[in-house]
């Protein structure tokens, strides 16, 4: 079964080459030590329960055990965005398909879920350098087409919801983990005042920056070139600098800096850096990052409930975490109480705004079927 070739990478446009270029360099971070929310034991529990009911049953146990316990293993799936692969790999291991193509537009990533895949003796996913946006498959072919964190990537929704119809088998179904919160996380006042409110309740120790983030685990790849790295974060700077000028924003981001460096200088004796605030990103911070990134997320769903009949919408918050633990994540260890004392705090501030309607779920698991 052959993907149409005009979607590989020689078809990009500009603003499919930067994206790809921007995350064939991306690199694993160490698990559990970073800056970011989803690597946390206790999120990742949470967002179980949430989804499934279980703290110890995933998105993807629950949604392949739900909807599919009786046919497996399918004989065919398809995975979109794949990046490294991590979703494939843990399908195949359960034996949920037979076999599953996997696609995404970063050549490097791809390599690196090859190589992965090979390493554990799987043959039975094809990974491909496919534009999604330009998306173009075979009828009636799949059992189930997953999308993990990579549909708010994509610009051409319509397109992509059209191709997933067509290529949906009467009895199959479609199922994300998905962002589809605000495009380009331009969140309104409210929630972000929330974000601040809730990280001035952090004692200052659970708000130190984590350094350890910034290293590179050792994944058997060879070392991206740390001049051509160097020489690719200045010129990102510069074109954040020219964008908060143009923005009118570079005096807050100044001013937020500076504080930050005269708290730590002042309290800090090793030097630390703090985080005092939630500064959230414009639009052109967004885009110089990554020109996909949330680039019609919060038309994800809206669209999809149009196109396809919905079975279910997990939501699982993460409109207040995603942010507040942005950089500091690692500050919470698994063995410490006292952690796990303050992230229930922060689960329950996210759960009660949700719950009264101040807060929308940011991020949900949706299961579909094609109509």
């Amino acid at each position: 079964m052959e993907v149409n070739q005009s979607m590989a990478i020689g078809a990009h446009d500009e603003l499919g080459q930067k994206v790809s270029d921007y995350w064939s360099t991306q690199r694993v971070w160490q698990p559990g030590k970073g800056t970011q929310w989803l690597e946390l034991e206790a999120v990742q529990r949470r967002i179980a329960a949430k989804v499934s009911g279980d703290p110890a049953v995933d998105w993807l146990e629950y949604v392949t055990t739900r909807h599919c316990a009786h046919r497996q293993p399918v004989a065919r799936c398809l995975s979109l965005g794949c990046g490294e692969g991590g979703l494939e790999r843990t399908l195949a291991l359960r034996g949920f398909f037979v076999h599953c193509d996997a696609y995404d537009i970063a050549e490097g990533s791809i390599k690196l879920a090859r190589q992965s895949a090979s390493n554990m003796g799987l043959d039975s996913i094809t990974y491909k350098v496919v534009d999604v946006n330009r998306l173009q498959l075979p009828p009636a072919s799949y059992d189930a087409i997953f999308v993990h964190a990579a549909l708010h990537h994509f610009s051409n929704l319509e397109g992509v919801y059209s191709q997933i119809q067509h290529a949906l088998k009467a009895d199959a179904f479609l199922a994300c983990n998905e962002y589809i919160g605000p495009t380009r996380f331009q969140f309104p006042r409210r929630q972000v005042e929330a974000m601040n409110v809730a990280l001035a309740l952090l004692p200052i120790r659970y708000r130190r920056y984590c350094e350890s983030a910034n290293e590179p685990v050792d994944d058997g790849q060879p070392p991206v070139n740390k001049f051509v790295q160097t020489i690719q974060r200045f010129e990102h700077l510069i074109r954040r600098g020219r964008a908060k000028i143009q923005e009118g924003a570079l005096w807050p981001t100044v001013r937020r800096k500076l504080r930050e460096a005269l708290f730590s200088r002042l309290k800090s004796p090793d030097g630390a850096c703090y985080k005092l605030e939630v500064a959230c990103p414009t639009v052109n911070d967004v885009v110089t990052l990554d020109p996909s990134e949330a680039i019609r997320s919060e038309e994800i769903l809206p669209l999809m409930q149009n196109e396809f009949e919905i079975i279910e919408v997990k939501g699982y918050g993460g409109s207040l975490l995603q942010f507040l633990l942005a950089g500091i994540a690692g500050n919470f260890a698994s063995d410490d109480p006292v952690s796990k004392s303050l992230l229930q705090m922060l689960f329950q501030i996210e759960d009660s705004l949700i719950a009264t309607g101040d807060l929308q779920h940011d991020f949900a698991v949706i299961v579909a079927r094609a109509r």
